[in-house]
């Protein structure tokens, strides 16, 4: 976090001196200079007008790092490290409709972590179910991510996973959770981006997630749990 927060101040102080310069190169290009029109006047003013180029150039490319790192630090602000998400899903109408007709059935939460140097994990959802549930149920699973400290941790993947869908209204969440199959390759040290989500096909039928106060004002929240006894000495 600290090395973002210094280069995204170097940035910062990069982007001011390309605005003051491009301040400068915008006053010298509108600042009459009457009717020369010799070779080196000519000269100079393209010469001028390709620093102005170059300038803004570097001026958009500085910007567009800066939204970059900005998007790094929120992203890394909202991380957990502790092997619980709580993931709110909003416009869950427009999503449900897009899983129905096939456009994009399924979404991901963001990343979380199971320990600080831990597992690399996310949550993936399925609005209008998958396999046996497809169509009827809700189904959510779990998904291991390729980590940056991937060989410091022991494999398979061996920790219980709770999901629970909280209920708006306080009455009563849905909930289920899972032991992972050691031999599955779900739960192997992946080898690509991440592994094959494996869960809860059937997690809350439709009719269910209808009739509880699951979705208030077109957005639900679920709270990703990952087991991490047995870890400590493990994980570093």
């Amino acid at each position: 976090m600290e090395e973002i927060m210094h280069t995204l101040r170097e940035h910062e102080k990069e982007v001011n001196n390309l605005q003051g310069e491009l301040t400068r190169l915008n006053l010298a290009a509108a600042t009459p200079t009457g009717h020369d029109f010799r070779p080196n006047s000519v000269s100079a003013s393209r010469e001028g007008e390709r620093r102005l180029d170059r300038t803004e150039h570097q001026l958009a490319l500085h910007e567009i790092q800066l939204s970059e790192q900005d998007l790094q630090i929120q992203m890394l602000e909202a991380t957990s490290y502790d092997g619980t998400y709580i993931w709110k899903i909003d416009h869950y109408s427009r999503r449900f409709q897009e899983a129905a007709s096939g456009k994009t059935p399924s979404i991901y939460s963001p990343p979380f972590y199971v320990g600080r140097f831990g597992y690399k994990v996310c949550a993936r959802l399925y609005p209008n179910g998958d396999g046996m549930g497809k169509g009827t149920h809700m189904a959510m699973f779990f998904v291991i991510m390729r980590g940056e400290y991937d060989a410091l941790l022991p494999w398979p993947f061996m920790q219980k996973v709770n999901f629970r869908l909280i209920d708006q209204d306080r009455i009563r969440d849905a909930y289920d959770a899972f032991r992972p199959e050691p031999h599955s390759s779900s739960f192997k040290r992946p080898t690509s981006d991440m592994n094959v989500a494996s869960g809860c096909p059937t997690f809350i039928s439709q009719a269910g997630l209808r009739e509880g106060g699951y979705i208030l004002n077109d957005t639900m929240f679920v709270k990703i749990t990952v087991d991490m006894a047995g870890l400590q000495g493990q994980t570093f």
